[in-house]
């Protein structure tokens, strides 16, 4: 009885790390849906609408700010993940 009880609560634990995996698997396909809209639309668009003061300060933040240590951008190529440093 108590093995039973067990492979009942393996197999619900497995259906919900498979419900988790199935809900992870289309929220990454929509924001990639979403992220490729975005450097369409939105990207080219900041640099019109945005004030050259603000567009400084974010560049300064950004360049000024470290990633976390062995952090590297998956698509950027070799020579681009050193520029402006």
């Amino acid at each position: 009885m108590q093995t039973e009880s067990l492979a009942e609560a393996l197999e619900l634990e497995h259906r919900e790390i498979d419900a988790g995996l199935a809900i992870c698997t289309r929220l990454t396909a929509q924001l990639l849906h979403h992220n490729l809209k975005e450097e369409r639309i939105v990207y080219p668009r900041a640099d019109d609408i945005v004030p050259a003061a603000a567009g400084a300060r974010l560049r300064a933040v950004l360049t000024g700010t470290d990633l976390p240590e062995g952090w590297v951008c998956a698509r950027a190529t070799p020579a681009s993940r050193h520029a402006g440093r």
